[in-house]
C-alpha cells in the first residue's frame, strides 16, 4: 500500500458562508457610531433630530413590530411574519423617505447607499452631506470625513457614521459600496 496523502475537500457552501458571517459579526464593533455634536454642520443636526424621530416613531408604530440585525434578518426569513420589518433596504427606505425632502429644503443631498449587493452580506442605509462637497458619487469615492450614513439596522438605534467609518464596518467586500438611483 502506498503512502497517500489525505485529500483535503474543499469548505462547503454552508461552512464558508457561516465562517464569512462569523467575521461580519465580529467586525459589526470595528466602526462606531458618532455623536452629533454642537459643532457639527447645523443642517446635520437638524437632519439628525428627524433621523432619531422616525426612528423612535417607528418602534413606536403597532402597525408593525420593527426588528434589527441579522437576529432581526433571521426573525423575518423563518417567522414570515406580516407585522414584521427590519431588513436593511426596508430601514432604508423608511429613513430616506422621511429625510428625503427636509435635506433638500436644507440645501444638502440624501442617497441611499449600499455595499456588498448581491452577496448574503448586502447592507443598505442612507447616505447625507452638504452638496457643495460633491455629488454623491464624489464624495463615496474620497470617503468623505463630510458625509455621514443613517444606519438604524445595526442596532435599531438611530445610529450616525461617518462616511470613512462605515465603509470600514465589513472587511470582507465583494462588490463596493455604490449610491443607488435615488427614488422618485
Amino acid at each position: 500500500m502506498r503512502n497517500q496523502r489525505p485529500s483535503v475537500l474543499p469548505p462547503s457552501p454552508r461552512l464558508a458562508s457561516f465562517a464569512l458571517l462569523l467575521l461580519a459579526l465580529l467586525c459589526a464593533g470595528c466602526a462606531s457610531p458618532v455623536a452629533v455634536r454642537d459643532g457639527d454642520p447645523p443642517e446635520l443636526r437638524q437632519l439628525a433630530d428627524l433621523y432619531t424621530r422616525t426612528v423612535q416613531e417607528t418602534a413606536r408604530d403597532p402597525r408593525f413590530e420593527w426588528v434589527y440585525g441579522w437576529d432581526g434578518n433571521d426573525r423575518i426569513a423563518e417567522e414570515g411574519n406580516e407585522r414584521l420589518r427590519g431588513l436593511c433596504y426596508e430601514w432604508q427606505e423608511l429613513i430616506y423617505r422621511a429625510i428625503r425632502p427636509e435635506a433638500k429644503r436644507l440645501g444638502w443631498k440624501a442617497s441611499m447607499i449600499a455595499v456588498n449587493e448581491n452577496w448574503f452580506s448586502e447592507h443598505h442605509a442612507v447616505l447625507v452631506h452638504d452638496p457643495d462637497r460633491g455629488d454623491s458619487g464624489e464624495v463615496l469615492a474620497r470617503r468623505e470625513e463630510e458625509a455621514w450614513v443613517f444606519d438604524p439596522w445595526i442596532s435599531g438605534r438611530p445610529e450616525v457614521y461617518r462616511l470613512r467609518s462605515w465603509l470600514a464596518i465589513p472587511w470582507i467586500v465583494f462588490n463596493p459600496a455604490r449610491i443607488e438611483p435615488d427614488e422618485p
